[in-house]
Formats: structure tokens, C-alpha cells, sequence
């Protein structure tokens, strides 16, 4: 079976201590004076250098930002018509003039493989780091919340209270639910606060004073009674003499 096979400088890979770079370099050499373009861009995609170098995206991203920082690679989009649609397509520009210089004088050379190897693995760590940290910031305990909302029984402004929830930490969230578990049983939902004030104020934390229900009950229809009375708000006038 006929193997494709591609030219290989290996002054390449000791100027920048790297073979990836070498054949990178090598393979766009050849192309170079092939191109259609009249200004010297050559359209590659990640998938057609990888079949025909070997390197996968990930390595291509790394060469590639070498080449860039040392001056040689130069990159654009540009709008193509292809496969009868118009595509916007990565270009690339080699300046070998100003390889051939660096050839001449290595100290001149900004970035080295193995120095890029480590600067990007240092970026993708703390990207990652990053990303997990906006995950796990976006992505609110709704468990939780729906199970106090469901023991504090009281559906009032349910979406501000979640956001307020969502700031809390997981042990406040803990001694909420707690609290709320006994708060509820022991308190007539109409003397609850509503949910938000209940968290923002800290409620959770304080003490549950249990009363019996029928004495509040009697003692509400009472002060009810009161206030409906005609004769509220009128003094008591003692007849003059």
C-alpha cells in the first residue's frame, strides 16, 4: 500500500527544540508557491493538516502560537466560496525569510516547544479552574430550596427567595430547612414572615416558641371582634357635674 510521505527539515526541531514544529513547518514549506492565492495565504483545515502531519488540534494550536510569537506564521479568516458555499476559512502566511534568520541567529528565538507546552498547560488549568468555579456558581441547589419551600408552606415570592437561598451557605441551608421543619408545624401559616424575610433576616436562627394554637385562635377572633366595633376609637366621657 502507497504511504503519503512529506519532506522534513530537521533544523526545524533543533531551533525550537521540536519536532511537532518541524514537520508543521516542513509540510506548509511544501505548499508554499502551490497556493492558489496570489498573496501567498494557504487555506488548511485542523483536519487535513492532522492527515497530513499527524499533529492533532491540540498540538496545532501550540505550534501554531509558537510560530506566531516567533514572527514566521501570520493568520486571518477570509471568506471562501466552497463545496457551493461561502465559508469563512483560518488562512495562513509563512514568512521563511525571517526563518531563515533565526536559523542563522537561534538566541533571537522568543518561544522554545517545551516553554509553550507549559505556558498553555498553565492557562488550560486555570481556565479549567475558572470554568469549574463558574459552574458550581451557576448552578444553584434547587433540591434543597424545593425542599424548604415545600416545608415552609408559605408560596410568596418564590423567585427572590431562591436567589437569596442560592447566596446562603450549604450549612445555613441545613439549619433552615431544620428550623423551618418545626417553625412551620408550630406557626399558623398567617404568622410566618414570608419566606424572604425569613432567610435574609436570619429567622432560622432563632428560637421557636411554641403557643397553643386554640388561645392564639380565641385571642385573634377577639382582637377581630374588637377592631370591627362601632364604639372602637370613642372615649369614655364621665358626666360633668
Amino acid at each position: 500500500m502507497k504511504r503519503k510521505r512529506i519532506a522534513y527539515c530537521p533544523d526545524y526541531a533543533i531551533l525550537f527544540d521540536s519536532v511537532e514544529v518541524a514537520v508543521f513547518l516542513s509540510q506548509f514549506e511544501y505548499w508554499t508557491g502551490k497556493q492558489k492565492d496570489i498573496d501567498g495565504w494557504i487555506y488548511k483545515g485542523q483536519e487535513e493538516i492532522y492527515k497530513e502531519t499527524g499533529l492533532k488540534e491540540t498540538k496545532q494550536k501550540v505550534v501554531r502560537k509558537l510560530l506566531k510569537e516567533n514572527n514566521i506564521l501570520f493568520e486571518k479568516r477570509k471568506i471562501v466560496f466552497e463545496k457551493r458555499e461561502l465559508r469563512n476559512l483560518l488562512h495562513y502566511k509563512f514568512d521563511f525569510e525571517h526563518l531563515e534568520h533565526l536559523l542563522e541567529h537561534p538566541e533571537n528565538v522568543k518561544t522554545r516547544y517545551e516553554n509553550q507546552i507549559s505556558n498553555t498547560q498553565k492557562k488550560n488549568d486555570t481556565e479549567k479552574q475558572t470554568c469549574n468555579l463558574h459552574t458550581s456558581e451557576e448552578q444553584p441547589n434547587t433540591e434543597s430550596f424545593e425542599i424548604f419551600w415545600k416545608i415552609y408552606d408559605k408560596n410568596i415570592g418564590k423567585s427572590a427567595t431562591q436567589i437569596q437561598w442560592d447566596k446562603m451557605s450549604e450549612e445555613n441551608q441545613n439549619k433552615a430547612i431544620t428550623h423551618a421543619r418545626e417553625f412551620a408545624k408550630n406557626t399558623e401559616k398567617q404568622f410566618r414572615p414570608n419566606p424572604l424575610k425569613y432567610l435574609s433576616e436570619q429567622k432560622y436562627l432563632d428560637e421557636i416558641i411554641i403557643t397553643n394554637q386554640k388561645q392564639r385562635s380565641a385571642l385573634t377572633t377577639k382582637q377581630d371582634e374588637y377592631t370591627s366595633s362601632q364604639f372602637v376609637g370613642i372615649k369614655n366621657v364621665s358626666p360633668s357635674n
